[in-house]
């Protein structure tokens, strides 16, 4: 498979893979689908027999899958699977570089099995519109699909989470849409849902929006969407007051 994507120049690809257990994948194979820049991945891992696994005497084989990823010296053991998940996509963003995103879709199938969806693209388009499918079957946390199907899990949050990753994003720096756009989506959250942060910050006077020149900018416009990324993304800055 992966001899053939380099002659698919004008096409692109999407791969779906279901390793028949981890030990038939390898974080390389990922990293080499990836290579052409014109493939998405999407890898199943039976991340619950996995983090069981590692919990109580890792195999070689896991081992190894770890190893690659990371330093095993510097894997700390988790203390739940979704722990165990969010460490792995972590790695796996590290292993692969700034050029590449990753994110997770989990599948809770009773109280004790957790599997993980992990997707892979070099596009941050790609990125995105990966994070709306994820919102629109997770309508409240966009992290995964639960059997439960019970209330909104922000319940548990005293503040929104994002607002409080903003707040340690914009901590003494001035940080252009650009910059912003790119954060806000490796949190997992969408373009609409900073907007919502930051105009209900806009209308407390908790942030200044400028141009680069200093010139105030119409309200509620922040230029949080990829095609303000690509166009360089400095249109506006935001800073803290």
């Amino acid at each position: 498979m992966i001899e053939t994507l380099p002659r698919l120049k004008n096409h692109k690809a999407f791969i779906f893979i279901d390793p028949y257990e981890y030990k038939h994948i390898k974080p390389n194979d990922i990293r080499d689908l990836l290579a052409n820049r014109n493939t998405e991945v999407l890898l199943f891992l039976p991340t619950q027999f996995m983090y069981r696994f590692d919990a109580n005497g890792t195999p070689e084989a896991l081992k190894d899958f770890i190893e690659e990823l990371v330093d095993i010296k510097k894997w700390k053991d988790p203390d739940s699977a979704r722990e165990y998940i969010e460490q792995l996509k972590e790695a796996f963003r590290h292993y692969l570089g700034a050029e590449f995103f990753v994110d997770t879709f989990t599948i809770q199938k009773d109280s004790k099995t957790l599997f993980c969806l992990f997707f892979f693209c070099s596009h941050i388009k790609g990125f995105e519109k990966m994070l709306e499918a994820k919102w629109e079957i997770d309508t409240e946390q966009g992290k995964g699909w639960n059997y439960t199907n019970t209330g909104s899990l922000f319940e548990q949050f005293k503040t929104n989470p994002l607002e409080e990753k903003l707040k340690d994003f914009l901590k003494d720096h001035k940080r252009y849409n650009g910059e912003l756009y790119k954060f806000v989506l490796t949190c997992g959250f969408l373009p609409k849902h900073a907007n919502e942060v930051f105009f209900n910050w806009q209308n407390n006077d908790v942030i200044i929006v400028e141009t680069d020149k200093g010139e105030k900018v119409r309200k509620g416009s922040f230029y949080i969407a990829c095609k303000y990324y690509r166009d360089e993304g400095k249109k506006v800055k935001l800073t803290l007051r």
